[in-house]
């Protein structure tokens, strides 16, 4: 009898062995995927899809993302439409303003990543009383005039009684790679920037910082990832594959101090001093810039839309609920849990 509780127990050991070493044999046939992502800039901004790389979360769902950077808005959703990428990294006004088009396609939202405004404004001197008031009859340099930036730029001078072009002169011609430059050489009064050309300016003393925009913005859904409807119909499981993999990288920057996200960041970004990395991580964590999960929140995302209207960019609101899809984000947080030795950082 007792040579029998041996045996038995010898075969539940063998068995359940087996179901692992088949469960480890299957995981590792799984055929990798390849998945083209486009994004709207090479930045730092961009943090948690870099740690996704080099971190291994997307070898982990069998993806293998090939990043390509079109700054061009027009050309990077050409490239969605074209099949040329699969996801795109943009804000969602592009969503929002082609919905009223009644294209074939829809691009829908599947996931946030940056939930706060990253932009600052910048002067030539200090100016630690400064009012945006402060700003009438003023010349600000400002970027694109579709773009996220400037789009919310606009609309914080409208919030604080400005009209732009009328109260507030904004140069939008002069091309990215020169403004700073055309500012240097005495145009305008003040700059519209991002990180890290704001702590290139700060480190050199050619500019100072005395306004960030995340004060007068709060939360909103800034960039997002974006996809047709159609590829999402036909590939559910990589979709939700991208999705799990960015999760575990944002719970990484969330549960990272900002000298070992600068660190993870070196290889994506030779071009930077590691020390200006980390002052630029510093900023963006103090400032809650990173959305800590991939769920697009409704009341933010509308917040992006009732801009769009009052800028008169969007006549009326549309059902952001046709152009939104929450699902696989809701189901990885739901399932992917947060990793121990995470919590014991904190």
């Amino acid at each position: 009898m007792k040579n029998k509780k041996i045996y038995v127990t010898l075969f539940i050991i063998i068995l359940i062995l087996n179901m692992l070493v088949a469960a480890c044999k299957t995981q590792k046939e799984q055929p990798v995927k390849t998945l083209h992502l486009k994004e709207v800039a090479h930045s730092i901004l961009y943090a948690p899809i870099y740690i996704a790389i080099s971190q291994g979360f997307f070898e982990e769902e069998t993806l293998n993302v090939k990043i390509e950077t079109l700054t061009d808005n027009e050309e990077i959703i050409a490239s969605l439409y074209a099949k040329n990428s699969d996801i795109i990294l943009v804000g969602p006004q592009t969503s929002i303003i082609l919905f009223k088009e009644n294209l074939e396609e829809k691009l829908v939202n599947i996931a946030q990543l940056v939930q706060r405004d990253p932009s600052y404004l910048m002067s030539r001197e200090p100016k630690p009383n400064f009012k945006w008031k402060d700003l009438k009859k003023k010349i600000i340099i400002g970027g694109i005039q579709t773009s996220t930036p400037e789009i919310l730029l606009e609309y914080v001078l409208l919030k604080n009684d400005l009209s732009p072009y009328k109260e507030v002169d904004i140069i939008n011609n002069i091309p990215k790679d020169a403004s700073i430059g055309a500012f240097k050489g005495g145009v305008g009064d003040y700059i519209h920037l991002l990180e890290p050309e704001v702590s290139h300016l700060e480190n050199s003393g050619s500019a100072y910082l005395i306004a960030s925009l995340d004060n007068e913005v709060g939360e909103i859904a800034y960039t997002n990832f974006l996809t047709t409807d159609s590829y999402l119909n036909k590939n559910p499981i990589i979709v939700q594959k991208f999705v799990n993999a960015l999760y575990k990288a944002q719970l990484w920057c969330n549960y990272h101090n900002p000298e070992e996200i600068a660190k993870t960041l070196q290889d994506s970004f030779p071009e930077y001093k590691l020390d200006l990395i980390i002052k630029v991580v510093t900023r963006y964590k103090n400032q809650k810039i990173w959305a800590v999960n991939p769920i697009i929140e409704l009341q933010a995302f509308d917040k992006f839309q009732q801009i769009l209207i009052d800028s008169g960019a969007l006549g009326e609101k549309i059902p952001l609920t046709s152009i939104l899809d929450n699902s696989f984000a809701e189901k990885t947080v739901k399932e992917i849990p947060i990793p121990k030795e995470y919590l014991k950082k904190k």
